[in-house]
């Protein structure tokens, strides 16, 4: 991001946006699909602003949601499994104490 932001870019250099243009497309691909359209001046609004920045935010893959989910079932079936021989033997030492008795 220093590349973006280490000097002043004129407004009217039609080279120096179209280099711009490059490089954030460059950097934006990096994190995904990215695509350049054209704007008409019709299509811009200009918004009046204190602060200019560029958020990107990283997205996170499906399949670690999947993986995720496999994890948590697997957990659950070892912990339904522990649960269910653990009363079963909790059961076995209950019989075998009254018959003692």
């Amino acid at each position: 991001m220093s590349r973006f932001a280490s000097h002043a870019r004129p407004l009217s250099s039609q080279s120096a946006t179209e280099e711009t243009v490059a490089n954030l497309h460059a950097y934006a691909s990096s994190y995904g699909h990215a695509r350049v359209q054209p704007l008409s001046a019709l299509d811009t609004v200009v918004v009046p602003s204190n602060v200019e920045r560029i958020v990107a935010e990283k997205t996170k893959p499906a399949i670690f949601d999947l993986f995720l989910a496999a994890g948590i079932a697997a957990y659950l079936a070892v912990f339904t499994k522990i649960v269910s021989s653990s009363q079963v033997l909790l059961d076995k030492s209950l019989i075998t104490l009254r018959k003692g008795y």
